[in-house]
């Protein structure tokens, strides 16, 4: 298979091994590229005050009313965003995370793709 081929479930089966354990790699990194990517959304959501804005509660409840998420997914989902991306003190100044993560302390000072494809490989 190709580079870039895309494979629909009915022809899964069709693959060997090999290309499977490529595919399932390849759609990982993908998830968890998307997934970072969501979480520095929400970091802006909150600090924005994006949530009250478009008429929700806040941003917890941007979230549940959104993405259709339970109280507790959306606190799970609130709470690592908060703590895995950078705020802003109130002068503009951008601050380190509460809880720097070792991908992104590794790889700072670049754009948030280009750190993680680096990082993971692509």
């Amino acid at each position: 298979m190709a580079a870039g081929d895309e494979v629909t479930s009915p022809e899964l089966w069709r693959c060997d091994p090999d290309e499977l354990g490529e595919l399932l790699q390849e759609k990982e990194k993908a998830v968890r590229l998307l997934q970072v990517e969501v979480l520095d959304i929400v970091a802006a959501i909150h600090r924005g005050n994006v949530g009250k804005t478009l008429g929700h509660r806040n941003t917890l409840g941007m979230l549940q009313d959104l993405l259709r998420l339970s109280p507790t997914e959306a606190s799970r989902r609130y709470k690592r965003a908060l703590n895995l991306c950078p705020s802003q003190a109130l002068t503009g100044e951008t601050l380190a995370p509460h809880s720097v993560s070792p991908v992104r302390r590794c790889v700072a000072g670049s754009s948030l793709i280009h750190r993680w494809t680096r990082l993971l490989g692509s």
